[in-house]
């Protein structure tokens, strides 16, 4: 058990409203930034460039400003790019329509909030110097989450390698030189990171292992970041059930029309996993005479769910969260594991030793009792059914079936 009052008193630092929740699992997880997960992903980056072109501490961070571009992108009309092209970039464009063809061509790269503001708009990262910091002084969209991930990965023993690949990939792009030509980017004030409080944790090694797989897979930047945004939401969620309860699994349906013992198992699991979450808290609570007014503990319970929307985490044809498994993830979790073919027993092992998935009768068995397991017997055959439409079946002659991923 930590010594709550000894990190209370570290916490005071951060002026944080929360030291208990923050104590136990970091400061600070916030199901808002959820919503658009892109931003959890461009967090974690924007930390990391800015850590690259300065050092790599765990101390504080100054995030990478860009503020001509976001006005151009994201707060001009027609006529304030006039104004703006014969005022700054004469001499650096041809002539108008050039330098609009530009800023339209950039344009097609945004991500973010699509608002009226341009507070909350990005582009995609194809190399580090499309990369910046726009969100406002209250974190409406950096919430911090990011820079917890980043500090998982720093503490992670496989970082150095994960370092060295990420540079790789994202050094260059081929519209470097315009970025260049359209700003000058500087460091904001120096800010404190966020507060993680493990040193060591089996997660960060995990993490980064699944992100060191990304980075190996032969296909374009733009699917990089989006298998980060899946595998660093994953894991968020896997890093609070994994502080919550050491032997927390994910019972997991492949989506069928009728309830059953699947269904019903994996609802269960669901529940246990929050109830864990919010007994973790009380223990701390009920020891140092916390009033639980001061302790939003909703706002784990929603991360837990919200970073595995889409993901992992379902109520369709029932009222209950359950973990239901979506065609993004399974496909993820093919590739990630999968170089050329493999047996589907052998990727349903891995799934369950790495992810803690149970999906199969085998894996069902080794964690619980029923009376029958002929429904995850029928849940395997599901998943065969999925794989197979996903193009990633390959049946032998003999009756052998394969997972298979094309070259």
């Amino acid at each position: 058990m930590l010594d709550y009052n000894k990190i209370k008193k570290e916490l005071q630092a951060y002026k944080i409203k929360e030291p208990l929740i923050a104590a136990l699992y970091g400061h600070r997880i916030l199901a808002t930034q959820i919503i658009h997960r892109d931003f959890l992903v461009l967090e974690f980056l924007n930390i990391f460039y800015s850590h690259l072109k300065t050092n790599f501490n765990e101390e504080s961070v100054k995030f990478i400003k860009k503020p001509n571009l976001v006005e151009i992108l994201f707060d001009s009309d027609s006529e304030k790019l006039k104004e703006i092209f014969e005022n700054r970039y004469k001499d650096k464009f041809e002539n108008f329509n050039t330098f609009l063809f530009v800023i339209n061509s950039l344009k097609k790269f945004q991500i973010g909030l699509d608002s009226v503001k341009s507070e909350g708009k990005f582009l995609y990262p194809y190399s580090f110097n499309m990369l910046f910091h726009n969100d406002s002084s209250r974190r409406n969209n950096f919430t911090r989450s990011g820079e917890l991930l980043y500090l998982m990965v720093k503490r992670s023993k496989y970082f150095e390698e994960f370092k060295k690949l990420l540079v790789k990939k994202f050094s260059y792009s081929k519209w470097d030189k315009i970025i260049s030509l359209l700003d000058d980017e500087y460091f904001s004030k120096e800010e404190k990171l966020g507060y993680l409080p493990y040193k060591e944790h089996f997660v960060y090694d995990l993490l980064v292992k699944n992100l060191i797989k990304v980075l190996n897979l032969d296909i374009p930047k733009r699917d990089i970041f989006y298998y980060f945004n899946i595998v660093m939401s994953f894991f968020m969620s896997f890093y609070i059930l994994s502080v919550a309860r050491k032997d927390f699994y994910f019972v997991v349906e492949i989506l069928n029309k009728k309830s059953d013992n699947v269904r019903r198992k994996s609802r269960e699991t669901y529940r246990m996993n929050e109830e864990a979450i919010i007994q973790s808290i009380d223990v701390y609570i009920q020891k140092y005479k916390i009033d639980k007014k001061d302790v939003k503990i909703k706002n784990l319970i929603e991360a837990h769910r919200t970073y595995l929307r889409g993901i992992l985490s379902s109520r369709e044809n029932t009222n209950a969260y359950r973990y239901s498994i979506s065609d993004d993830f399974l496909k993820t979790l093919v590739l990630l594991n999968v170089k050329d073919k493999m047996n589907v027993e052998k990727f349903l092992d891995i799934i369950y030793q790495e992810y803690r998935i149970i999906i199969s009768e085998k894996h069902s068995k080794m964690v619980f009792e029923l009376s029958s397991y002929s429904d995850f017997r029928k849940n395997e055959q599901r998943l065969i059914k999925r794989l197979k439409m996903l193009g990633f079946i390959e049946e032998k002659s003999d009756g052998d079936i394969y997972i298979k991923v094309s070259k």
